[in-house]
């Protein structure tokens, strides 16, 4: 037979605060290292890449993984172009003059849209959501581009930067070429 032992409520007190700041402490800690394991994550899940200048009016963003490059004019409302891989098949894309506007305009955040590579005969959702264009189809794949849905940042003038050069890659991204041997 058990036998209990009355408790009175009041004794529970400093028990209860105890798990409570150990539930806390517990939650918090699992907080930061989840953070700290995301953000190493991100890092390594995007590599980062610049176009090249050509000449004083042109530049080269070379896409060696999927063995092709685009060429863009390079001008003051055109400034070098910066990619970010999101895996195999996709490319963020944005601009160093974007890229200063902040975090969110940044390659990897999709700033001036994503490049992407479908095999051919997959279907691809066009104008669903963002603005989608297929810009080339080469070899076994064809080349899609997302427009941004928006300006990655309403400071100064990164809206303006931000349409004007979308603009551009629509036009030039049609205009991949297969990299030279």
């Amino acid at each position: 037979m058990v036998t209990k032992i009355p408790v009175p409520v009041r004794d529970l007190g400093p028990v209860f605060v105890v798990a409570v700041a150990v539930a806390l402490l517990s939650t918090l800690v699992g907080a930061v290292v989840d953070h700290v394991h995301q953000v190493d994550a991100e890092a390594l899940a995007s590599q980062q890449f610049t176009a090249q200048a050509t000449s004083a009016t042109q530049q080269t963003l070379a896409l060696n993984d999927w063995g092709l490059q685009a060429t863009f004019p390079l001008a003051p409302e055109m400034p070098l172009v910066v990619a970010a891989s999101h895996g195999t098949s996709s490319l963020g894309l944005s601009s160093v003059a974007l890229a200063k506007y902040g975090p969110a305009c940044a390659a990897d955040r999709n700033a001036l849209g994503s490049l992407s590579r479908y095999p051919k005969g997959a279907a691809v959702q066009e104008h669903g959501g963002a603005i989608s264009y297929v810009v080339a189809e080469m070899g076994d794949y064809k080349y899609v581009y997302q427009m941004p849905n928006g300006a990655c940042s309403q400071s100064g003038s990164a809206p303006a930067l931000t349409t004007q050069q979308t603009s551009v890659l629509r036009e030039y991204l049609g205009g991949l070429a297969t990299i030279a041997p």
